[in-house]
């Protein structure tokens, strides 16, 4: 358990003022270093104290509709990093007396967001949202916008989110949202205005006269460059600003120009030098959809139609066949020499049977392969916030773990899948598949998980699907004799 006295002797300070960039991810990496050189030392206090403070910059920053803000940094099969969910009442209570001290308005914005989603810390969050903003002005950089955005748009949620306590907080980050769009009038080289101005419109704040202004400015910029996926961006800004201002007429304009982007598209793969059809048909395609939700666009749909299919005729050419080389001849001699001269019941059985199931230590072994691949896989998200490095330590130094649905550890028996034994009747094939299966979710649903409300449903869906496995699995072992017998009346002569 990390205390107050533990952070304020491991000269935190330091490391922070250490760091170049003033992102949170990189107080995280250094964060990390020290605690890896506190453990190799032995001390125990500064490991502590330091792999705390990594933990709670590790977290991800997301604050998207579904109403989560913070995520785990690393999510893997056999468990994940800290959650925000993990931060207990002595960490909160930490974090308290901690943050009045942070000068840093990158580390006190998380701080304060932290305390303010763990423990609802009001005079907390009230400082996130002024370090917020502020932070969001040192990382100002409209090439590298994604930073600013992120951090204005957390400010005007949590301002927000604080009711009528957080009305003047609320005014502040909006005057702070129009002061950066104001300053660029649409001539950033990216996103940064559209997505502010999203934010606006999300919340009724903004001039429509005037922010539509800087949204054409910037959308016939991005298709001069060209650049169609930012001009999209742009004219759906426009079109909502319009909309807002109760101008159907211009908002109709903007829903068009912004579905002509992609018949500019589609144009320009055709002026290539080795065109592509199949690419331009896509884009058709899309400005079709686009012009059907246009209400007074159907004419301009159905011409496009017209050559979309077209195109889409023409780019069947570039389709290229995939040849895979298969002699089937050794298997079907095989099967006939098999089956040779034997009546038609055991035919049957014996082409049932005669292939070879995958035994259980090669299932297991695959298991394990694929397991791993989805896990280095699972790893490269977490580069682009954390070092790889650093995303594995975070992942190794948290005591969470989660239950995962692993394949059953058991030696082939009766009633395992798939069997060893190639000798079984069909019958038993069926019960023991359904049986394994029943089991597998059985030993993923049962007693002993901590299941979470956002979980509820899906694992209550798992246990309608073990009584559902149950009826299948009675009524195919009540029928299968009556449908082999059928197959004994009817068919007893050799082949």
């Amino acid at each position: 358990m990390v205390t107050k006295a533990d952070l304020d002797a491991s000269g935190w300070q330091e490391v922070v003022a250490g760091c170049q960039r003033r992102e949170v991810r990189d107080f995280a990496n250094a964060f990390i270093r020290k605690a890896i050189e506190a453990e190799k030392a032995g001390n125990e206090s500064d490991f502590g104290a330091f792999r705390f403070l990594a933990q709670v910059c590790s977290l991800l920053l997301v604050d998207d509709d579904s109403g989560e803000v913070f995520r785990p940094t690393v999510v893997l099969a056999s468990g994940r990093s800290l959650s925000v969910e993990d931060v207990t009442a002595n960490d909160v209570a930490v974090l308290e007396a901690l943050l009045p001290e942070v000068k840093e308005p990158e580390l006190a914005a998380r701080i304060g967001d932290v305390l303010w989603v763990a423990g609802r810390r009001h005079q907390a969050a009230r400082a996130a949202v002024e370090a917020y903003l502020e932070s969001a002005g040192n990382l100002e950089d409209p090439d590298q916008w994604p930073a600013t955005a992120e951090r204005l748009k957390r400010a005007v949620h949590l301002a927000a989110s604080l009711g009528r306590g957080g009305s003047a907080l609320f005014e502040k980050a909006s005057a702070a949202v129009e002061a950066v769009l104001d300053k660029y009038q649409g001539t950033d080289r990216s996103f940064l205005s559209a997505e502010l101005m999203e934010l606006l419109q999300d919340y009724g704040r903004g001039d429509p006269a005037k922010y539509e202004a800087f949204a054409e400015a910037a959308a016939l910029r991005a298709e001069a460059e060209p650049n169609f996926t930012k001009a999209r961006a742009y004219w759906k800004v426009k079109a909502r600003w319009h909309a807002t201002a109760k101008d159907s007429e211009q908002e109709t304009a903007s829903r068009k120009n912004y579905a002509q982007t992609f018949v500019a598209e589609a144009d320009r793969e055709i002026a290539r030098e080795t065109p592509s059809f199949f690419r331009a048909a896509g884009y058709l395609r899309a400005a079709v959809e686009s012009y059907r939700r246009i209400p007074s666009g159907k004419a301009d749909a159905d011409r496009l139609r017209e050559r979309l299919e077209e195109y889409q005729s023409q780019g069947m050419a570039e389709l290229k066949p995939i040849e895979i080389k298969f002699d089937p001849t050794p298997m079907i001699e095989a099967a006939e020499r098999a089956v040779e001269g034997k009546p038609f019941p055991e035919v049957l059985f014996t082409l049932a049977t005669m292939g070879c199931s995958p035994s259980v230590r090669w299932l297991k072994e695959n298991a394990k392969k694929n397991v791993s691949l989805a896990e280095r896989l699972n790893l490269r998200g977490a580069r682009f916030f954390l070092s790889i490095r650093s995303a594995i330590w975070i992942f190794s130094q948290s005591s969470i773990r989660r239950p995962s649905c692993r394949l059953v550890e058991r030696e082939s028996s009766e009633g395992a899948w798939p069997p060893d034994s190639e000798a079984i009747s069909s019958s038993q094939l069926i019960s023991s598949f359904l049986n394994s299966k029943i089991r597998s979710v059985k030993s993923f649903t049962g007693k002993g998980f901590e299941l979470r409300r956002s979980t509820t449903k899906v694992f209550s869906r798992r246990r309608r699907s073990v009584s559902s496995l149950m009826r299948l699995r009675s009524f195919l072992v009540r029928i299968w004799p009556l449908i082999w017998k059928g197959f004994c009346l009817t068919n007893s002569g050799p082949i």
